[in-house]
């Protein structure tokens, strides 16, 4: 069962990144502090499974004149291990998105974007239901992620596709 939790812990979370990362800066804990900084809300989640960390993500609250939104700038990191199992890429993602909308039901949020340096994700409050688009695009062709292959199974398997219930998403 995966479970998130919020990493309070600096060496926890420098630790994973030391790792796992694949050339960001954008997911470490000082672009954290420098946002926080700066006067963004950011979120340090770990996504653990069996009582190990198997993946983080930093997410940036943003206040826009187009609308608030959630930001993971090039992440989640993942575990090395695990980036060529998509069918666990997929549900860290699925749980990942349930978590923010559900975390931020009762904020005002437009949208929740998560770019990855293999996907992109944006979900949006359009016409009262969700719209999810997913644009893949893979920037090292020696990346083990199929960027289409995951683009395809994160459609079918988004649970709330279709759903306009979701509090954050529905006036």
């Amino acid at each position: 069962m995966i479970t998130i939790k919020d990493i309070k812990n600096q060496k926890i979370w420098q630790n994973f990144f030391n790792q796992n990362d694949l050339g960001t800066f954008l997911q470490t804990w000082q672009w954290a502090e420098f946002q926080d900084n700066l006067g963004y809300q950011t979120l340090k989640l770990g996504i653990i499974e069996n009582k190990k960390l198997i993946a983080i993500a930093l997410a940036i609250k943003i206040k826009s004149k187009r609308g608030n939104f959630l930001f993971i700038p090039h992440g989640p990191i993942f575990k090395k291990e695990l980036l060529n199992k998509i069918i666990v890429i997929k549900l860290i993602i699925k749980n990942l998105i349930n978590y923010l909308v559900n975390f931020y039901k009762d904020k005002d949020l437009s949208f929740i974007r998560i770019v990855s340096s293999s996907f992109s994700i944006s979900i949006s409050r359009r016409l009262n239901f969700l719209d999810i688009v997913l644009i893949s695009k893979l920037l090292l062709s020696s990346s083990p992620i199929n960027a289409a292959d995951l683009t395809r199974s994160l459609i079918a398997s988004v649970s709330f596709a279709g759903s306009a219930n979701i509090p954050c998403f529905s006036k």
